[in-house]
């Protein structure tokens, strides 16, 4: 499973919009009523992987707005 935490940059402190959750096979995750701002993610592998396979935790993704 994959989590992904979108965080809005702001003063004084960032502001976290949540984590959603996406199968490591493939998915997406939206989020709603999120004013325009920068914003930047966190994308987090959960579960068992071996730690000479790197290429198991290869993240790729596109970002669109609105």
């Amino acid at each position: 499973m994959v989590q992904i935490t979108l965080y809005r940059e702001a003063f004084p402190s960032d502001q976290s919009y949540g984590t959603k959750s996406v199968s490591c096979s493939g998915g997406s995750a939206s989020w709603t009523s999120v004013p325009a701002d920068t914003y930047y993610f966190y994308a987090r592998v959960t579960g068992n992987w071996d730690s000479g396979d790197t290429t198991s935790r290869r993240l790729s993704g596109t970002t669109t707005y609105p």
